[in-house]
């Protein structure tokens, strides 16, 4: 969710989405170059299709267990199935143009729709954690005995859904009978055919012996909860707690869970909650660079400055290149003015990122701080050259015009501030001192100031226009 990576944990990531692509493809899994490339004549396929077909067969599937859908359904090219994957903590399933269309009202397509019916059993028994949190070491790839097993509970799911929709067993099975390995599967990430239709069989006749209302339908597993709380709406900050709650509840060490759910507290400005959680998840994982940096905004915001800058250096040590990291830390530093580490740590992030024009502001606050007002201006023009709408760069560009007393410049400045932001308060006083002190009328200044808000605006209004 917030978090950087590099070139090497990139590389990582290719290597572990190919067990994940193999294992949901309803038994295209067998690991020599004969088979792989067997897999991939069967993955060619033809052209897009809309969604239409794809949200028409995923009801399908999910009406049998009431659940409504979770997933982003998406046209993939070159494949004639579909396939589940997580990235980026977006659920997916995959899909091509014509194997959707044929499942989408033709009833007897069950060996594909029995694959459909496995990639969803997939996501909903928990098995796509997100890609990328293996790739940063949030969590460890599955062994192939895990694999196996989560082959088995996903055609477990297949049997049931695909019994509730009328097939017969022998058509809810024609799948793995058609493309299931009879080899034994001791080093495969797939279990041997028989096995998998031993987990088919399983599935179809729990849905058999239940009524149609389906009251038994698989539980929600903790990835469930995970992005019941992570596809919400944004401000639904409670709901997110609550879900991320149940996922921790059923996952005592689901890292991530804590560090979303405390950055749902942050935004609460609950920070005791947040650090509480932040903290968990480096228990966990003591490398999670995110959950210390979002500890430290949370330190921050409680005016902790010391343990805040500790976190942001923790991060720092853990990615030597998180800008932000080192833009916060010089805020935090600016705070107890250490004006010169506060310069050195905006520099930092300037360095990763030349575009990062909030720490040329913030540098240009520290320069100013330290009387370098030729400093503290050009830093302010560089922020400004990145984004020309950023009002208070060009206040404090003023404010530092008008300390080496150029307040036609400074009054410009105002002004375009105003113009960006025709309620900012501070501008108006600021454009109010720069014309009194050159002569030009300013009580208008004070009173717009005073009116939206700013209390010394009112008093300087009162003091010098009444």
């Amino acid at each position: 969710m917030y978090v950087n990576y590099n070139d090497m944990k990139v590389i990582l990531f290719f290597l572990v989405i190919i067990p994940f692509s193999f294992f949901s493809q309803g038994g295209y899994y067998d690991d020599n170059k004969s088979d792989v490339s067997q897999i991939c004549d069967f993955y060619r396929g033809n052209n897009f299709a809309t969604n239409l077909d794809a949200e028409r067969a995923m009801d399908r599937v999910l009406n049998v267990v009431g659940m409504s859908q979770r997933f982003v359904i998406y046209p993939c090219n070159d494949i004639n199935n579909c396939m589940a994957t997580t990235y980026k903590g977006i659920r997916y399933i995959l899909y091509d143009k014509d194997f959707m269309h044929e499942i989408a009202d033709n009833s007897d397509s069950w060996a594909k729709l029995s694959i459909l019916a496995h990639e969803v059993g997939h996501h909903l028994n928990g098995h796509s954690v997100d890609l990328l949190a293996y790739a940063s070491g949030e969590m460890d790839a599955p062994t192939l005995r895990e694999s196996r097993q989560m082959e088995l509970e996903a055609d477990e799911f297949s049997g049931f859904v695909l019994q509730k929709l009328g097939a017969s067993l022998a058509q809810a099975q024609a799948a793995i009978n058609t493309f299931g390995s009879d080899r034994i599967d001791t080093y495969s990430t797939h279990p041997s055919k028989d096995k998998r239709l031993g987990a088919i069989s399983k599935g179809y006749y729990k849905a058999k012996n239940q009524s149609s209302t389906a009251t038994d339908a698989p539980a929600l597993s903790a990835e469930d909860y995970f992005y019941r709380a992570y596809n919400a709406p944004k401000n639904s900050f409670q709901f997110q707690i609550d879900n991320y709650t149940e996922a921790i509840r059923i996952n005592p060490d689901f890292a991530v869970a804590y560090y979303n759910r405390g950055t749902a507290y942050n935004d609460l400005k609950n920070y005791t909650d947040a650090i509480a959680d932040f903290s968990r998840a480096i228990r966990i994982n003591p490398d999670f660079a995110n959950a210390y940096y979002n500890r430290g905004l949370a330190y921050n915001d409680l005016k902790n400055y010391t343990d805040a800058i500790a976190d942001y250096s923790r991060a720092i040590r853990i990615n030597p290149d998180f800008a932000n990291a080192y833009y916060n830390r010089g805020l935090a530093y600016k705070k107890l003015k250490n004006y010169t580490d506060a310069i050195a740590d905006c520099s930092r992030a300037i360095r990763i990122n030349p575009d990062h024009a909030s720490a040329y502001v913030n540098r240009g606050n520290a320069y100013g701080k330290l009387k370098n007002y030729t400093d503290a201006i050009a830093d302010y023009s560089r922020a400004i050259r990145i984004n020309p709408d950023f009002a208070i760069a060009y206040v404090n560009r003023g404010i530092e015009y008008g300390k080496l007393k150029n307040y036609t410049d400074a009054i410009a400045d105002y002004s375009r501030a105003i113009r960006i932001n025709p309620d900012f308060a501070i501008a108006y006083y600021c454009r109010g001192l720069a014309k009194q002190a050159t002569g030009l009328p300013f009580c208008s200044d004070y009173k717009k100031g005073c009116q939206l808000g700013y209390e010394v605006s009112c008093e300087w209004y009162n003091e010098q226009c009444r």
